[in-house]
């Protein structure tokens, strides 16, 4: 967890307008985030009234295709959203551009190559966190789907699959190590 969004109001409404709004002015380079998420979670109707519940999100909610629209001067890729607010009792819709949250900067790697790591052989860290345990050692055969390693990030642990089968040439981690998104873990050849 890098950082986290508060917002609040004096009543539901009025903190989730805010949630909205400040979720469409949220401009983040570098990570990968939640953001879009968010925002079609809060701006929905069941979530608005408070209809929803712990499952909701993976039963009911559909989330859009979200397709990029413009680049900004920047070179930060754009798309196009829509937030209905209330001020003194009058709505208004609004329509505008925000950074789209879901661009990934490239992965990095410490071989040098720029392997995003799909069927490459290099298994790398999905997200910043710390190595719990480590599932592998060198010289083992390895299926596709196989755990590589444990990744606590965010109080919650993760198995690292590998995406690729063959023999694990290199292990690069141990249990307690840090990692930072896209760090190589180990390869497979």
């Amino acid at each position: 967890l890098i950082g986290k969004l508060v917002v609040w109001g004096s009543n539901r409404d009025i903190a989730i307008g805010r949630g909205l709004r400040a979720l469409g002015e949220l401009q983040v380079s570098g990570v990968a985030t939640t953001a879009s998420a968010a925002s079609v979670i809060i701006g929905h109707p069941d979530f608005r009234g408070a209809t929803h519940s712990t499952r909701w999100v993976e039963e009911q909610l559909k989330f859009p295709e979200e397709s990029v629209n413009q680049i900004s001067e920047e070179g930060v890729a754009l798309k196009r959203q829509q937030a209905t607010v209330e001020v003194n009792g009058r709505r208004f819709e609004l329509n505008f551009l925000v950074a789209d949250s879901t661009t990934k900067p490239p992965r990095r790697s410490t071989s040098g190559t720029s392997s995003s790591g799909s069927g490459s052989g290099q298994v790398l860290a999905p997200m910043q966190g710390t190595i719990v345990n480590v599932l592998v050692e060198e010289g083992d055969e390895i299926e596709s789907g196989t755990p590589i390693c444990v990744l606590e990030a965010m109080k919650m642990e993760n198995n690292v699959m590998a995406e690729k089968s063959g023999i694990l040439k290199k292990v690069l981690i141990s249990k307690g190590d840090s990692v930072g998104a896209g760090d190589v873990l180990a390869i497979i050849e």
